[in-house]
């Protein structure tokens, strides 16, 4: 996004607003794929086959066990990967509405001063 225009305080709200709907977007994205990656059910049975060309039980066990270990982590960053781009949203709409209130109050008060200096015209 680009910065101030030049010699100005303005600030393209409209760009502001696009890059937090995409920040949105992206977040409902994770959520999807988070709560896809909550629905996978492989457990130690399902790798059985592996097990059968494992000698020894332990192994067996720690491929289950690591397997739902990653898969919880992989739960737990999407959801804070969504929590962040939510976050992201949420503050530029912010800065947009502040910025956006900020003009119309500025334009107000400037309006108001020119009118005093014309004599109220």
């Amino acid at each position: 996004m680009p910065g101030p225009r030049a010699n100005s305080a303005s600030y393209d709200i409209d760009l502001m607003r696009q890059d937090a709907k995409r920040w949105g977007d992206s977040a409902d994205v994770l959520k999807k794929a988070q709560q896809v990656a909550k629905t996978l059910e492989l457990d130690r049975h399902s790798f059985s086959v592996v097990a059968e060309h494992v000698t020894a039980a332990q192994r067996f066990k720690d491929i289950s066990a690591t397997y739902k270990a990653l898969l919880e982590t992989v739960i737990r960053l999407l959801g804070e990967g969504q929590s962040c781009f939510d976050t992201m949203e949420s503050h530029l709409l912010t800065v947009a509405r502040n910025v956006e209130v900020n003009e119309d109050v500025n334009h107000g008060t400037s309006t108001h001063i020119e009118r005093s200096i014309d004599g109220g015209n």
